[in-house]
């Protein structure tokens, strides 16, 4: 977790056990994913807050906003898809579509 709140990008994992998108007006319920990123940093304000709770021994419930660092942009596995530790990401290959970072 310090390592995190450094500054210093790092590979994230960030499971959530209820994810949902709005399409179209519509709900979809996707169930467990994983979001990751192979570079994410905290954001300095509130990785110095963490930092401060922590060195008072109240880092429990701290919040932090986690962001690509790059300026890209996070990617969702459904859980239930994940065939090894590490989550790989597929190409979307669509045709005039630039790939995300």
């Amino acid at each position: 977790m310090r390592a995190l709140l450094s500054g210093e990008p790092h590979a994230v994992q960030l499971p959530c056990e209820a994810y949902t998108v709005q399409v179209a007006g519509r709900r979809l319920e996707l169930g467990a994913v994983v979001a990751f990123h192979p570079e994410a940093a905290v954001e300095p304000d509130s990785a110095r807050a963490a930092r401060t709770a922590l060195d008072a021994g109240r880092g429990d419930g701290a919040e932090v906003a986690v962001r690509p660092a790059d300026g890209g942009r996070f990617r969702l596995m459904l859980q239930r898809s994940l065939t090894g530790s590490e989550p790989v990401p597929a190409p979307l290959e669509l045709p005039n579509f630039p790939e995300p970072r």
